[in-house]
């Protein structure tokens, strides 16, 4: 049983006692009826599980550059959203995915990263634009009940095109 479901029963255990331990009087109404169960959200590690929602919370830079023109590059800012899940329990512990779109285009992109103390994460994003996976370093944190991220990196996108990519997202607790 992994950490996380220990603290879950360790809360579910604690709490069935404590609401037994009211005494004869009652508690004043805030009994639950036999048979419910109660759910606790838990922060273990100070890592705040569940899902996030970014919407228009992404934006993605990108130049294009032809190295064998001397033609100014081509610049496009790509905007959408993002889900992510946040599971300490799991492996990676940092899974999202989404969408962003350009004028004429659009790309998709997935995450996986890991904690490396209670706010500071990293990992990978791939960013998918005309079929083609690129693949970038991401580093972010997690600031209460928002998860944000950053990445930048220079690639070659196709035959003698370079592409610049800058990248910024963010995403609250559902």
């Amino acid at each position: 049983m992994g950490l996380f479901n220990r603290l879950i029963v360790i809360v579910m255990v604690l709490s069935a006692v404590a609401c037994n331990l009211g005494g004869a009087g009652g508690s004043g109404g805030d009994e639950e009826e036999e048979g419910e169960e109660q759910e606790v959200e838990v922060e273990a590690g100070g890592v705040a599980n569940g899902e996030y929602e970014g919407i228009d919370t992404v934006a993605i830079n990108l130049i294009l550059d032809d190295l064998n023109s001397n033609a100014p590059p081509t610049e496009g800012d790509c905007f959408g959203d993002i889900d992510i899940v946040i599971d300490d329990g799991e492996d990676p512990e940092i899974v999202g995915d989404g969408e962003c779109f350009f004028p004429a285009n659009f790309m998709t992109y997935t995450l996986e990263g890991e904690f490396v103390d209670d706010e500071n994460w990293e990992g990978e994003i791939v960013v998918v634009l005309n079929n083609r996976p690129y693949a970038f370093d991401v580093e972010g944190e997690l600031d209460g009940d928002e998860i944000s991220g950053a990445f930048s990196g220079v690639n070659i996108v196709v035959g003698s095109i370079r592409g610049i990519w800058d990248g910024v997202f963010s995403a609250e607790l559902l």
